[in-house]
Parts: C-alpha cells; structure tokens; sequence
C-alpha cells in the first residue's frame, strides 16, 4: 500500500458552528481505491460508480478545496470508521458510504496535488438549432440541482441532468424515467453546463432504451479525472452513445475567467469560458431565442459574467433567466443594467432541501430584479413557460 491516497475534492459543507467538515470525494483510480479500502475497511466492497462522503473534525479556516485533488497521508486514517449507506436511505443516489476521520488536519495545502486531464477527443464548436418550431422551457424538479428543457414540436434539449444529493438511487431512476415517458418521438440533444454532481449525475441512471433516444451528448472540456467520471463516460461508450467535450474559448480579458461567444444560429447561442480553476465559472451558458422570449440557461456561471456576453444581443427582449447556482451567491448582480436592457424579466430557481440556504442570500435582489417573487421548483415542483 502506498503512503499517500489521492482523493478528489468535488464539495464540501461545513456549519459556522459545527465541529465536522463533510466533504465529497473521489479516488484517482479503481486500483488505488481497492487497496485503500483493504488496507482500512476490508468488510466493505469499494463502488467505483458513486462518491463518498468523507468527514474530518473542523480545522477553522483550513479546508480542501471543490475542483482539487489532494494526495493524503495514509497516516491521516489511522483512526477511521466507515458506513456504508443502504441503497434506500437518503443520499444513496450519488454515495456509497461515509468515511469518518478522527484526526484533525492542520494544513491541507501541503497536500495539494496536480492531475493531467483525460485524454479524451476535443472539440472546438458546438452547432446546436431547431427546425421545428420552439414551444417551452421547463425547469424540472429535480431537488437541489439543475435539469432544464427546451421543447420543440419534434426535438429536445436538455441542459444539465442534475439531482440532489439527498436523492436515493429509486428516486434519481424514477426521476429519469418519468422525464423519459414523455419524450417519445422526439430527437433529443443534452448539454452539461459543468461537471458537478447536482448537474451530471441522472445522466449515469439512463438505461440502453433512454441512451438510445439521445443524438448527442455536450459538455465543457475539463471534467475530472476521477473514478465517477471516467465510469460515466464509460457508461456512454458501452452504448455507442455520441458525447462531445467542448474545448475553452480563448479571448481573455485580463485574467479574468470570462464567457465568450462560441456558435450562433437562428434559434441558440452558446456560450464557453475561457480556461480557468473555478468549474463553476469553467462552463457552457445557451441563450434561446423563442419567438416570444429569450432563455438564459447559466449553470453556475455569475450574473456579472453572464451579463457581459449577452448586453446588446437581445436588447428589449422579454427574458426568462434560469438563476444561476440555484439562487446562491453567484457574483454581483446589478438590478439597473438588467433592468435597462431587457423589457421584462421573468426568473426561475431550481432549489430543493440544502444545507447551503439557498435561495436566502440573493432572494432579495432576485425580487427586486423581477420586480415579483420568482418561481421555484421547491414551491411549485416542475416550472413550464411559454417561449
């Protein structure tokens, strides 16, 4: 066994007065991970499919960070429990166990390691249309995550495919499957606005049959080189399904992580962000133009960002905008340069149950900026407007 374990960082919680960190972690290989749980817990069957919750004594301002990986000290586990989590409790959708750790880590940054991307095809556009006329945009309740479609008379697109974290594996499968049951005849296209859990992760509960329906599959060029990930598009080819990683864009402003504009057709625009740290800023945004309205679908791109790119493209549209990372903190919003340039503002927020207190810290500029209280799938589940 080595004396290092590298682990993934994809999120964490902590209360202000709580005495534990939770983090959301992944393991470099499937190998490493096996020799890691036979070393500590040889009762338990490592899942390369699913992340882990692991759980350290709170070190202050000392914590891992999302989107980084870290090469840990076996020594740190010396004193260590591990519970599995049945496939009927909460959050059994996206974990297999929680891995508790005694030892209190002082300074995780001396363990801060640097992995190289996948080797997977890259691709420098992305050319998304419909032929058929445009009809709703439904904000689909999902929990606290992120699941978006925009129906045509004969076509789908889907962007993010996103649950909670609290869902059990049923509820993610039953989700999939009650979306699906109404898709029929229709060609559909997916979009991942970023590698995150509560964007990606009902994309790994698609059978043969649903997989089948898809003609393609998008999604930013930097997704983590970890063991859910890779098994997720493992999952893909096994099904001959077409996935295209889009590459970031280039113009920089500074070093800045800003959007540019990356294809343009009569019906969507597509937005990418130049290379960066940050996944949440890392990421595709799609304006839709409808006849009625214009849809921002951001992800968890901030408002200033998101902004930027789209002034002066649908000046005196009627918008609707998806809010971005599910109503919390996600830059500045400026209510006057919003309001200014769009004829009205309609938002919708996809929230569920969290530990976050979303939608609370912006929920009163988002009043303000729609001049109402907003829409959210946690009030009135599935969202359906006219566009």
């Amino acid at each position: 066994m080595r004396s290092q374990i590298n682990i993934y960082v994809e999120s964490y919680a902590s209360k202000k007065s709580g005495d534990i960190v939770e983090y959301t972690i992944d393991f470099d290989t499937v190998e490493n991970a096996k020799n890691f749980f036979q070393l500590f817990f040889p009762d338990f069957k490592y899942n390369p499919n699913k992340f882990y919750n692991l759980r350290t004594p709170n070190s202050g301002r000392h914590r891992m960070f999302s989107g980084s990986w870290y090469s840990l000290p076996t020594s740190i586990f010396e004193q260590v429990e591990y519970e599995p989590i049945d496939e009927e409790a909460e959050g059994s959708g996206g974990y297999a166990g929680v891995i508790k750790v005694k030892n209190r880590i002082s300074n995780f940054t001396d363990y801060l390691a640097i992995f190289k991307n996948e080797e997977y095809e890259v691709y420098e556009d992305i050319d998304i249309d419909f032929s058929t006329k445009l009809q709703t945009l439904m904000v689909v309740d999902c929990g606290q995550g992120n699941w978006n479609e925009i129906h045509a008379e004969k076509e789908l697109l889907i962007y993010d495919m996103g649950a909670s974290s609290r869902y059990t594996s049923a509820q993610i499968k039953n989700l999939v499957d009650s979306r699906f049951s109404t898709f029929k005849g229709k060609t559909i296209g997916i979009i991942i606005s970023h590698w995150d859990m509560d964007h990606f992760q009902a994309l790994r509960y698609l059978d043969n049959k649903q997989l089948s329906q898809i003609s393609a599959i998008y999604g930013p060029s930097n997704i983590p080189t970890s063991n859910v990930y890779r098994s997720t598009i493992e999952h893909l080819n096994a099904n001959n399904v077409q996935y295209k990683l889009i590459a970031p864009t280039t113009k920089r402003n500074g070093r800045a992580i800003n959007l540019n504009q990356l294809s343009t057709s009569k019906t969507v625009d597509v937005y990418r962000s130049v290379n960066g740290s940050s996944r949440n800023q890392t990421g595709i945004v799609l304006a839709i133009k409808g006849n009625l309205k214009v849809v921002l679908l951001t992800g968890d791109h901030h408002y200033e960002k998101i902004f930027s790119v789209i002034d002066q493209q649908y000046t005196n549209r009627d918008i609707i905008l998806v809010i971005p990372h599910h109503g919390g903190n996600a830059g500045r919003l400026s209510i006057s340069n919003w309001q200014s340039e769009f004829n009205t503002i309609e938002c919708a927020i996809s929230y569920g149950l969290n530990s976050y207190n979303h939608p609370n810290q912006n929920i009163g500029d988002i009043i303000a900026l729609q001049s109402a209280y907003p829409e959210t799938t946690f009030d009135y589940g599935n969202l359906v407007f006219n566009i």
